[in-house]
């Protein structure tokens, strides 16, 4: 009985498999270089949705949209007035080597520096509005900001 038993479990170990050792996950780089993918589209819909959608704004509506076309920057960002109005003034490109916004239409600062920010925003396609991001670190997921209050200027000059 014991010679049938053995004959038996050599049968079922040659019908099975040997187990494969289970792969190893990659390991993640600690470091992943920013994308160059643009958020040129997202702008493009919240000026269109949000920021400048009626037909007063129209035409700068067109204005701002030939602006980012027109662009070879990769990352743009809404400028508003304040945070509770999120009135629309102007459009940024991001420049990842010194961290500084330029402007490319509006009315506002040539150059924003990351000091100089306030509130930082990210814009929702589904809902159509800009939500705010709960930090001051800029980085690629912002798609709007505000500036300190003091450097708004009621007669239209800017300090910088």
């Amino acid at each position: 009985s014991s010679g049938i038993n053995a004959e038996y479990g050599e049968r079922q170990s040659a019908r099975r498999p040997s187990p494969k050792p289970t792969p190893r996950p990659p390991a993640l780089p600690l470091f992943v270089p920013p994308s160059a993918k643009s958020n040129s589209k997202v702008i493009a819909n919240a000026l269109s949705w949000t920021c400048l959608s009626g037909v007063p704004d129209r035409p700068n509506l067109q204005l701002a949209l030939k602006a980012v076309s027109d662009s070879q920057a990769q990352q743009f960002v809404v400028l508003f007035r304040d945070a509770i109005a999120k009135k629309f003034r102007a459009i940024y490109t991001f420049d990842n080597q010194t961290t500084k916004l330029t402007r490319i239409f509006g009315k506002g600062p040539k150059v924003i520096q990351t000091s100089m920010l306030s509130n930082l925003y990210k814009y929702d396609s589904g809902s159509r509005s800009f939500s705010k991001i709960p930090t001051l670190t800029f980085s690629l997921a912002v798609d709007g900001i505000t500036i300190k209050n003091e450097l708004w200027r009621k007669a239209g000059v800017f300090p910088c």
